[in-house]
């Protein structure tokens, strides 16, 4: 894989807007990248993507994101979907 992507919807109201994202190498989780940051655009119910590139491309079995930050307008964080390509 050489990215991660998340979808969500209300971005600016509930999305995430810094995280490190982990790799699983089959031992220990290994950070891919750090203090990755989402600006998201909307703030409406249509789903929005955030693609996340990895510096290199990498094979794995397990993908982690450690969230450091996050809109908190209605007091929680939303992902509705995470993917790889």
């Amino acid at each position: 894989m050489s990215e991660v992507v998340l979808a969500t919807h209300y971005g600016q109201g509930q999305g995430i807007t810094r995280l490190d994202v982990q790799i699983w190498n089959g031992t220990a989780w290994t950070t891919r990248s750090t203090d990755a940051t989402i600006d998201w655009a909307s703030d409406s119910g249509s789903v929005e993507l955030a693609a996340l590139p990895l510096p290199a491309a990498v094979s794995t079995t397990g993908v982690r994101l450690v969230v450091k930050a996050a809109s908190h307008t209605w007091g929680n964080l939303s992902v509705n979907e995470i993917s790889t390509r």
